[in-house]
C-alpha cells in the first residue's frame, strides 16, 4: 500500500473529500450559497434537468455558484460538489 501524499493539492487529496448534493427552489438571485466550499473543478449545476456549462452559464468562488443568468421562481438547481472538511 502507498502513503498518501501530505500535500492538500494533490488528487489523492481531492478523491477523499466529501460528496454532498444540494437543491435550489423559488429563487430569482443570481447566486446560489452552498453549505461547504467547493473543490474547484467537481462541481455539477443542473437547471431544470440541464447540466450548466461550466464559464458560460455559471462561476465558482469559495462556497457561491454566480449565475450568468438570473433564473425565474419556478427553475430548480441542484448542485453536486466535492468539498474538503476542516478538520
Amino acid at each position: 500500500m502507498l502513503p498518501l501524499p501530505n500535500t492538500p493539492e494533490t488528487p489523492n487529496i481531492r478523491a477523499l473529500a466529501s460528496f454532498t448534493r444540494q437543491r435550489f427552489t423559488g429563487s430569482t438571485s443570481t447566486s446560489l450559497v452552498l453549505n461547504n466550499p467547493v473543490v474547484t473543478g467537481t462541481e455539477t449545476v443542473v437547471k431544470n434537468k440541464s447540466v450548466l456549462d461550466f464559464t458560460t452559464d455559471y462561476s465558482v468562488s469559495g462556497s457561491a455558484i454566480k449565475l450568468v443568468t438570473a433564473p425565474i421562481v419556478s427553475d430548480v438547481f441542484v448542485v453536486t460538489y466535492f468539498f474538503r472538511s476542516a478538520r
